[in-house]
């Protein structure tokens, strides 16, 4: 795996999963991207961490939950999840492979009323 594939793969995965939003409920994006080195041993991987600001009507936990829902079905696997106080996080992976797989973080929070969040951060395999 190459930087530039790397970058390229991680951004079309986190515009597939944005997609699974409805664009009509979706009010901003803010959305950072990074080549990063690893902080222990060898090489880098690229992440990206998006928070997606919802309309306050749309419930967050449910949108986070139901990307997960929708990983899961293709095939990812699901770390763990909590769901506490407002916050749902889960953790994803793309496969059991951690030398190839893509890992995800898609929060929910619903923990400030009036106000709904996403969140999808995603690390991709690491580069040598």
């Amino acid at each position: 795996m190459t930087q530039d594939a790397v970058s390229v793969e991680s951004t079309r995965i986190a515009d597939a999963v944005q997609s699974l939003i409805d664009p009509a409920l979706i009010l901003n994006v803010d959305n950072h991207t990074e080549m990063v080195d690893k902080s222990t041993g060898d090489g880098r991987y690229f992440g990206i961490i998006r928070t997606i600001t919802l309309d306050p009507s749309t419930d967050a936990i449910t949108t986070a939950s139901g990307i997960v829902a929708t990983l899961e079905a293709s095939g990812w696997l699901n770390a763990d999840t909590t769901d506490q106080n407002g916050i749902y996080l889960s953790r994803v992976v793309s496969s059991a492979d951690p030398a190839s797989a893509w890992f995800a973080v898609i929060g929910g929070d619903a923990s400030v009323p009036g106000e709904s969040a996403v969140s999808l951060q995603f690390a991709s395999p690491d580069i040598p």
